[in-house]
């Protein structure tokens, strides 16, 4: 089945001058929920906690997702820069000191901190099934339990005593790290040698597959294995990767100029591939299909086993972002519109036009899967 589009035909609503605001739509109809003031680059939505999201001066604040009335705020206490975590009852973010500091998602209460070695500032925030956990600047990896706040494991280096650490991944008993200088390595948290590090993609961060490292080097090619130095397979993908990801035993990587291919995990051979007609393809795994957003041609769903395009949504502007949330794929183009589609079938539900200002940030909500994506 394919369903065909258009992104033009839209009217904006013109609001250059008014100050940013975070919007909060209902994923059922595209309905404004309501506006809140201000704006910040890391929110987070969950049932308990509601809406929050940390300010300028390092207020967290809290409002109810169905009305936008405030919950809690706790003010002055976070760095404005960190991320938000949930983890169950537990919200987690980096205090103003540096150090983690996790507070009940209800309604504030204090729970506990954590800092890194000698009192450390904690970076490169994240959190997984293994735990929440933060990069100290000696460098040490820290996983820690978010209901105690004690850690799981004795802390591991990752990177050199004073790198500036970008993104770390935590699964199964292994680290991923990356610096920003983008040196790229595979720590085993049991303790043990770690193979060198490599030079990886400082824009594409690296994953877990199972216990072994997925990334891109700096030469565009994807490689896997649990040594870093030398890799089970390696796929060159001559016009550069713009997106990476992995579900069961295929791995995709999205080109720059809009190819999708699907390799097999094992051996790194290609088990198909997807041409389009757009650039920086964006690759989200759902179900038995992988969705595949590109800039000008719009949405894909192709079936993961075989790659046939079970719908196509076309769209000639450029995609600003991309999530998936309940049953809907959720798209927000550069000049402001957010178009919703069915998953299934390809159908757009509804589209709504925003106010044109790059600062303003939507949350789309589902209510009744307390489930939302951040635009």
């Amino acid at each position: 089945m394919k369903t065909t589009a258009t992104a033009l035909g839209l009217s904006l609503v013109l609001g250059c001058t008014a100050p940013p605001t975070l919007q909060v739509i209902d994923s059922r109809d595209g309905a404004l929920r309501f506006e809140a003031p201000g704006t910040a680059d890391h929110l987070a939505a969950d049932a308990a906690a509601g809406l929050v999201w940390i300010n300028a001066e390092g207020t967290v604040r809290a409002l109810r997702l169905a009305t936008g009335e405030e919950q809690w705020q706790l003010r002055g206490r976070a760095t404005s820069t960190s991320p938000l975590l949930v983890a169950g009852p537990r919200l987690v973010f980096r205090g103003i000191d540096g150090a983690l500091v996790a507070v009940d998602a209800a309604s504030g209460a204090a729970g506990w901190e954590r800092a890194g070695a000698g009192g450390r500032p904690l970076h490169a925030l994240g959190q997984s099934t293994a735990g929440v956990f933060g990069v100290d600047g000696a460098g040490q990896l820290w996983v820690i339990d978010p209901a105690s706040g004690e850690p799981r494991h004795a802390a591991q280096p990752v990177a050199a005593s004073g790198s500036s650490v970008h993104h770390v991944a935590v699964q199964d008993g292994v680290a991923a790290c990356q610096t920003y200088g983008g040196q790229v390595r595979r720590v085993d948290l049991a303790g043990g040698s770690a193979p060198p590090p490599q030079a990886g993609a400082t824009a594409i961060p690296p994953l877990l597959h199972g216990d072994r490292l997925l990334f891109v080097d700096r030469d565009g090619c994807v490689r896997l294995g649990a040594d870093t130095a030398a890799p089970t397979w390696s796929l060159c993908i001559p016009s550069g990767v713009a997106s990476l990801a992995a579900a069961g035993d295929l791995i995709y990587a999205g080109a720059r100029r809009g190819e999708l291919r699907a390799i097999d995990a094992t051996s790194g051979a290609v088990r198909w591939a997807l041409d389009t007609d757009g650039t920086e393809v964006r690759i989200e795994p759902h179900s038995d299909m992988v969705l595949v957003a590109t800039n000008h041609d719009g949405v894909y769903a192709a079936d993961a086993r075989t790659g046939e395009v079970r719908w196509h949504v076309t769209m000639a502007a450029r995609i600003r972002a991309f999530a998936k949330v309940g049953d809907l794929v959720v798209v927000r183009h550069a000049d402001g519109a957010v178009w919703a589609i069915d998953a299934a079938s390809g159908t757009v539900r509804w589209t709504r036009a925003l106010r044109a200002g790059r600062a303003d940030r939507v949350l789309l909500l589902d209510a009744a899967r307390q489930q939302a994506a951040i635009l």
